[in-house]
């Protein structure tokens, strides 16, 4: 483990060459601020996420699982042609959206006493806001947070832009009979 050390923030790099980034817990200034981050857009999940979350034998199994709750969906960094995709959680309003790229909106697991998820389940993104002051939370991912999700992404054996593919596919058919 090679420990690095930007703008004061910890970060460890695994000998597989993944980052593990510095969390930080909810505070009093997330109970006054209701989720100022959380209405503006759901974060996002590492696959290691989705595989706790919603154990399986293939991890295939574990997205079908988390997509069936129609609670999570897929999205993907703009600036992509074709790959960098994610999951993350649905926005209110597009519950059970499979594929839904998203601007802004409001995650479906906040309600008006705060996240509804624990914070070892929730999204890896949410876990590495820093609460603040101000007006936005400041991330410990260094770098545009969808673009290094999305990389991360990439690195699993599921290749989302195809599973959705299917999936829509496959909703069509099943509205057809």
């Amino acid at each position: 483990m090679i420990s690095l050390i930007r703008n004061g923030l910890k970060s460890e790099i695994s000998k597989k060459g993944e980052y593990q980034m510095k969390t930080y817990l909810p505070t009093e200034k997330c109970t006054k601020c209701k989720g100022r981050c959380c209405r503006q857009m759901p974060g996002i999940c590492h696959p290691d996420d989705i595989a706790r979350m919603f154990p399986a034998n293939l991890f295939l199994d574990s997205i079908n699982k988390a997509l069936k709750t129609k609670k999570f969906c897929i999205d993907w960094y703009e600036d992509s042609h074709g790959g960098n995709h994610y999951m993350r959680p649905s926005v209110k309003g597009s519950e059970g959206v499979v594929y839904h790229p998203a601007w802004y909106g409001e995650c479906v697991f906040l309600t008006h006493t705060g996240c509804s998820l624990g914070f070892e389940t929730r999204p890896f993104t949410c876990k590495t806001l820093k609460p603040s002051d101000d007006k936005e939370c400041i991330s410990s991912i260094e770098e545009n947070e969808k673009l290094f999700m999305a990389k991360i992404w990439d690195k699993t054996d599921v290749d989302l832009r195809r599973l959705q593919i299917r999936t829509q596919e496959n909703i069509k058919r099943s509205l057809i009979f």
